[in-house]
């Protein structure tokens, strides 16, 4: 079952994605010459295989630990401990990439590409490797949000896929400047003051979507057309939108959410019930 779960969480975490992007826009890293390092905890209600419900009603847990250098190197160790399966711990997963700007391009555009080594519990037909290559935009004023990445899996299993997110956070308390300093130190969490402390609260809506490939075997769709052999289709397999209030106190953050998803037959012969789970992710950022 190492896929379906899998399926519910990327290999480097939507939290972690956006503080590297963050970090990396307006050329940060640069201008601090700081190292980081994030580490989170990632719990969500149930487990679904690209927005669809399975047979199993399960819990899920992940969690990974981030580092980003001075020149855009990162890389990410990750895996999922999943609730109703033995062995509980189903997938750790080894992500090294590059985040880089083009010269004369939008400072408010970034790239990005990485490599994944997937490591499966037990003997698997799945992926074990993937290719990602993407992009990242950020608004004037930082709130609207846009990622697009293209993945290749290989190795067992061949299929590509576009992942798409869009993001608008709406300011509740304080600010996340991510060039304020703290007493001339590097420090990322630069934030207006609020009862004593550095403290901000978000609500960061998003949408994301999902294109892959789908093999339609013949052994499990039983459609006149697809009798005779097996055919690969491409398009839209699920939508989601989740409502996270995301809230960062100095280096430590929370974020509180509920998604939805709108999973869909890529054959358009029909309909899937739609599904939905609550999120709960602490983090914490470290620099050096």
């Amino acid at each position: 079952m190492p896929y379906i779960s899998f399926s519910q969480e990327n290999k480097l975490s939507e939290e972690a994605e956006e503080i590297i992007d963050q970090l990396f826009y307006g050329d940060l890293l640069e201008k601090t010459n700081t190292n980081f390092i994030y580490s989170s905890l990632n719990y969500n209600s149930n487990t679904f295989f690209s927005g669809r419900e399975t047979s199993v009603d399960q819990f899920n847990f992940s969690p990974q630990i981030t580092y980003l250098n001075t020149k855009g190197f990162f890389a990410t160790l990750t895996g999922i401990y999943l609730s109703e399966v033995i062995p509980s711990w189903d997938l750790t997963a080894l992500s090294m990439g590059y985040y880089f700007s083009i010269e004369n391009l939008s400072e408010k555009i970034n790239f990005n590409t990485s490599y994944s080594r997937y490591f499966y519990s037990e003997d698997s037909e799945n992926f074990l490797n993937s290719l990602v290559l993407g992009g990242s935009y950020f608004s004037n004023d930082a709130n609207f949000f846009l990622n697009i990445n293209s993945n290749y899996f290989f190795g067992g299993e061949f299929f590509f896929q576009v992942t798409a997110n869009v993001l608008y956070s709406f300011k509740i308390i304080g600010e996340s400047n991510k060039d304020n300093y703290i007493d001339g130190i590097s420090e990322l969490i630069g934030k207006r003051s609020y009862q004593g402390e550095q403290i901000s609260l978000n609500f960061n809506p998003r949408v994301s979507f999902i294109l892959s490939e789908e093999n339609i075997n013949p052994e499990y769709y039983f459609y006149k057309e697809f009798f005779e052999s097996e055919e690969t289709r491409f398009g839209l397999i699920n939508t989601q939108f989740r409502f996270p209030v995301y809230m960062e106190i100095n280096r430590f953050s929370v974020e509180a959410s509920y998604s939805i998803n709108f999973p869909r037959d890529i054959l358009k012969k029909e309909t899937l019930s739609s599904t939905g789970f609550y999120s709960l992710t602490i983090g914490y950022l470290f620099s050096f």
